[in-house]
């Protein structure tokens, strides 16, 4: 788990063996539809952290991101 209050870390092991990460911001039983962010190659999650912040934090918007 992140020690930071803004996102929960999420990990995810693949058929292949390979474990993936996510991170969760807002509810995670939000009703809303999620927003998917995927960083490219040489990329990673922390490139949307202000994104996911502004739109999980936007009641008309609230978003599990």
């Amino acid at each position: 788990m992140s020690s930071n209050p803004d996102f929960s870390d999420f990990f995810y092991a693949a058929p292949d063996g390979l474990r993936l990460h996510a991170r969760v911001y807002g509810e995670a039983s939000s009703a809303h539809w999620p927003v998917v962010c995927l960083p490219g190659l040489t990329r990673n999650a922390r490139d949307f952290h202000e994104l996911a912040l502004y739109l999980s934090t936007r009641s008309a918007l609230a978003r599990k991101v």
